[in-house]
């Protein structure tokens, strides 16, 4: 990861780059079906607002981030500080499209178009939709080989912690960053028909990087608009 990175490129590395095919494979996946047959059904017309807190190279920023999804196949999101909108993207398991508003520019593509730029991502679409929408998941989400899990796009999983609710904290092997990435899951409760973490947690140690969201409110009374338009002043930027 690089020492100096913006704001608008660090929304970048945590939302757009989650959603991403992942460039390498540790393990052969050994699941044939993906996350979306247990719980993307309870994604339809969601909306929620979030706090969001990203702590990095000992400076943290606070914004709220908003995000929009219906039925789990695309998702909207918006991030905001002190009333402006700084960043906004729509991602779905193949393609990523992101506004950078501080910085006027506009990127669409690939994961490789974001490892060109110097952007390392977290590539299992359902393992990080469960963790950004607060879905928690179950261990029959996941496959057992040896002494690790395997998860739906076949990164290698160390479950760390789980009770009755579910797993609650996991650490996914990220072979695009060749890092370990923990995943958290606090604070579940039943909502809206299911089991949902108010608050979660990211975190890659070894770079002194972690990421907060906290979930303010959660509703289903969509479907959603997603509105994204490019300005025509915006740099597109290329890898």
């Amino acid at each position: 990861m690089r020492q100096s990175i913006s704001y608008g490129a660090l929304l970048f590395v945590l939302f757009a780059g989650l959603t991403m095919p992942q460039c390498k494979v540790l393990k052969q996946s050994l699941l044939d079906a993906s996350l979306e047959s247990h719980w993307l059904k309870g994604l339809d017309t969601l909306e929620m607002a979030t706090t969001a807190i990203i702590f990095y190279d000992n400076q943290s920023q606070r914004f709220k981030a908003k995000f929009r999804t219906n039925g789990g196949e695309r998702v909207w999101g918006q991030f905001t500080k002190f009333g402006f909108e700084g960043a906004r993207i729509l991602f779905s398991r193949d393609s990523v499209q992101a506004l950078n508003r501080l910085e006027r520019t506009y990127y669409s593509g690939t994961i490789a178009g974001l490892d060109a730029l110097g952007l390392p991502a977290i590539s299992d679409y359902d393992l990080m939709m469960s963790w950004i929408f607060g879905v928690v998941l179950q261990k029959d989400d996941f496959q057992k080989d040896d002494s690790l899990w395997i998860s739906p796009a076949g990164l290698a999983v160390k479950i760390i912690a789980s009770d009755s609710l579910g797993v609650n904290h996991l650490d996914v092997y990220e072979p695009s960053i060749e890092q370990w990435v923990t995943l958290q899951w606090v604070n579940i409760k039943e909502l809206e028909g299911g089991l949902w973490a108010k608050d979660r947690t990211l975190i890659v140690e070894s770079e002194g990087l972690e990421v907060s969201l906290s979930t303010n409110s959660l509703e289903k009374k969509g479907p959603y608009d997603l509105p994204f338009e490019v300005p025509s002043s915006y740099e597109v930027i290329h890898p």
